[in-house]
């Protein structure tokens, strides 16, 4: 075949590498077709011999100061296609110390969506205005970041971001990223809410689940049960 020959250590890692990132997204003929042209540049031929590869981030990376198109930007193109993100994240939302749910979700749902399920998994009504913060003690408002519900609706003061549209995988990038949940600014529910763990969406399973609940919930409207 008409090429260059490129290092065999190099062919077996670019290989190794894009195996990796289809066995990370979605399997459809497409995006093996896309990650199979991949592997023809990274082979060689026809083109100069490659003088770098790195692994970043579950991709592979050229070095692209050759003319080379970096193999990251074919699997972008695939994401940015509608390539299904398979992904799931895995919550811990605390409520007074050891009362916690843990709950999980794909990646790909809204801040909105974290929310009606901790508040369903504490079996609130989901029936109030709520925020995520970065600050988790004092003066929330004065938190670097800030996503509230009243941004969506167009009542939220500068700077501050909407619930809707945000995805739990911008707001919690890495595990261990942990946020103030508010739910209900009158009853002020104050949930800590952390990033435990990263998973892959189960064939059947329905989401969000609860996998891991401690402790009992306390009445929403304290009150309002004594009364009955």
């Amino acid at each position: 075949m008409a090429g260059i020959e490129v290092d065999r250590t190099q062919r077996a890692g670019a290989r190794a590498l894009l195996e990796q990132a289809v066995s990370l997204a979605d399997t459809s003929d497409s995006w093996k077709a896309q990650c199979y042209r991949a592997w023809l540049i990274v082979s060689g031929v026809g083109l100069p011999r490659l003088p770098r590869l790195t692994a970043s981030s579950g991709t592979l990376a050229l070095d692209a100061r050759h003319g080379l198109s970096s193999a990251r930007n074919v699997i972008a193109a695939g994401q940015e296609s509608g390539m299904a993100d398979t992904s799931t994240r895995l919550f811990r939302a605390s409520l007074r110390g050891r009362l916690y749910r843990d709950i999980e979700l794909p990646s790909s749902k809204s801040l909105e969506d974290l929310a009606a399920a901790i508040v369903s998994a504490f079996g609130f009504d989901f029936d109030h205005a709520f925020g995520f913060y970065s600050k988790l003690t004092g003066r929330y408002h004065d938190a670097d970041e800030r996503y509230e519900l009243f941004a969506d609706l167009g009542e939220a003061d500068e700077g501050v971001k909407g619930v809707r549209r945000t995805k739990v995988s911008t707001t919690f990038p890495q595990v261990g990223k942990t946020m103030l949940f508010l739910f209900d600014y009158g009853d002020q529910w104050q949930f800590k809410v952390e990033l435990i763990g990263l998973g892959q969406k189960e064939a059947k399973a329905a989401y969000p689940r609860v996998v891991k609940q401690v402790g009992a919930a306390p009445p929403q409207y304290p009150d309002l049960d004594e009364d009955e």
